[in-house]
């Protein structure tokens, strides 16, 4: 149960590490 939790987590930090990295490279555009 705690492996499965770690790994919904883990998902949930990538996809919010590759949103980071979408907005930085359209903020890198902008400029």
């Amino acid at each position: 149960m705690a492996m499965l939790a770690r790994r919904g987590y883990g998902q949930t930090l990538a996809c919010e590490v590759v949103i980071a990295e979408l907005a930085a490279e359209r903020e890198r555009r902008r400029v």
